[in-house]
């Protein structure tokens, strides 16, 4: 399972619900507890996902 799995199911969870699906269809759907399903639905969008590292930028050898 990659990393964005489980961002995915979350975000198509969330989606599901939006479109009318009951609490636990998305359950029976994906295969998930309902911790994961409550989780989800009740974040009020999707989680973000990695984040980048810190980079450099162009004027950092002249600032002081």
């Amino acid at each position: 399972m990659s990393m964005r799995e489980p961002q995915r199911k979350r975000k198509v969870m969330w989606r599901d619900h939006r479109g009318g699906m009951s609490m636990r269809e998305p359950q029976r759907k994906r295969k998930v507890m309902w911790r994961t399903v409550r989780k989800a639905l009740n974040s009020a969008r999707p989680e973000p996902g990695e984040k980048l590292p810190v980079r450099a930028t162009a004027l950092d050898p002249y600032s002081r």
